[in-house]
């Protein structure tokens, strides 16, 4: 099983190192916690990106919106060109919002680069129910049915949790979409969904390793690890 590392770093000094020294297979850049300007270090994100594919990592590269939890307040047009611009680079994956704008200007061109596409929604008002996951996830897949690479297409849907019972709706799509869905609650006390995700088929989950949770219940790399260790599913 698979865990994803979050790295969000302030500068890309600690950026690189942070990512280097990464003991997840996979590790997401999370762009927008970035102070300095994005076009000025998208040279040196490039060459880390390489550098972490040449160790045998996985990169995802997000610049998650301020409406959907993140800090990005720019331009869906400065956002599409910083896209295609690490592309040229082959990250394993470019998570790109549903809704934005973005996804349609350059979901195509990024697949036919050779680079997957995390397809993802942060619904973070309210709960989601099992057949409105599964509606995104369907309408997302058939959307890009045909395009080149289309297997490279995973969807991700997170959303609030106000109470135990609303994890059970992520758990349950993601054990009808296996594979291709990475879905899990959020908020404080609600964990068990990010947990469980890849037990029930998701192809990895989400867990802080530098710079501190980016959302409420975010655990560690290291405490998902203890927990599958304790559960005999490591």
């Amino acid at each position: 099983m698979k865990i994803c590392g979050v790295i969000a770093a302030r500068n890309i000094d600690e950026l690189i190192e942070a990512a280097l020294e990464s003991k997840a297979g996979i590790v997401e850049l999370r762009l927008d916690t970035l102070r300095e300007p994005l076009p000025r270090i998208a040279g040196d994100i490039g060459h880390l990106i390489e550098d972490l594919r040449g160790g045998g990592k996985k990169t995802v590269i997000t610049l998650r919106d301020y409406d959907e939890g993140g800090h990005y307040k720019g331009s869906p047009s400065e956002k599409a060109n910083i896209f295609l611009k690490l592309a040229e680079h082959e990250p394993h994956f470019i998570d790109i919002e549903l809704k934005g704008g973005v996804l349609e200007r350059i979901a195509h061109r990024i697949l036919s680069a050779g680079t997957g596409l995390i397809v993802s929604l942060h619904n973070l008002g309210k709960p989601l129910t099992t057949e409105q996951i599964l509606g995104v996830t369907d309408s997302v897949m058939e959307s890009i049915k045909g395009s080149r690479n289309s297997t490279r297409v995973l969807v991700k849907v997170i959303y609030r949790c106000f109470h135990p019972r609303d994890e059970l709706h992520a758990m349950n799509a993601v054990s009808m979409r296996k594979g291709i869905l990475v879905s899990f609650a959020v908020g404080s006390g609600c964990m068990l969904s990010r947990i469980a995700a890849p037990l029930l088929g998701a192809p990895f989950t989400y867990a802080s390793e530098y710079g501190g949770p980016v959302v409420p219940g975010q655990p560690s790399v290291e405490e998902v690890a203890m927990i599958w260790r304790l559960l005999g599913a490591a």
